[in-house]
């Protein structure tokens, strides 16, 4: 289930923090009397980080923000203004709650590209069809990101690539 999402702005990405909406705040419950909770979410390879949500004491609104490994998460991951960083949870049976992080990019005016590195060279290959399909002006949705953007222009080198593996 969705937990919070939200496109970046200039301050998300420089700040070290992200603001996000009051309304997603039912996704991260606050021990009673505090301000804080701190948890982990993993990302598309499974990798921890460990972020925490906070309020304001004082103030009419809660104005909830997250810090913790959010500048990490920001730099390893590249992201930009007007990126989305999507935060999913999972409840468990014995109560427990397992969150989830992802971000995409918009390309080609499109909010479609999942961000995540590559675990091995033919896994790559395989996430590379999408690009090749794009560039050569087939119909596609998504491309991988975690690929680097020499190959992304370069769409000689991946027709190349192709057809040295026989894909």
């Amino acid at each position: 289930m969705e937990a919070m999402n939200k496109v970046l702005s200039n301050s998300d990405t420089a700040n070290k923090r992200l603001e996000f909406p009051v309304r997603s705040l039912r996704a991260f419950p606050m021990p009673d009397g505090q301000n804080s909770m701190e948890f982990v979410a993993f990302d598309r390879l499974q990798k921890p980080w460990k972020f925490k949500v906070s309020i304001r004491n004082e103030g009419r609104y809660p104005k909830p923000w997250l810090n913790g490994e959010w500048d990490d998460y920001v730099h390893q991951k590249g992201l930009k203004k007007g990126d989305k960083v999507i935060f999913t949870m999972d409840d468990q049976e014995n109560g427990d709650r397992i969150y989830y992080i992802r971000a995409e990019r918009k390309l080609f005016g499109k909010q479609k590209v999942s961000f995540g590195a590559v675990k091995k060279f033919s896994q790559c290959l395989l996430e590379l069809l999408p690009v090749r399909s794009y560039i050569l002006g087939k119909a596609c949705s998504t491309v991988s990101v975690g690929i680097p953007k020499w190959m992304i222009l370069a769409p000689s080198l991946l027709v190349f690539i192709y057809r040295r593996k026989g894909l």
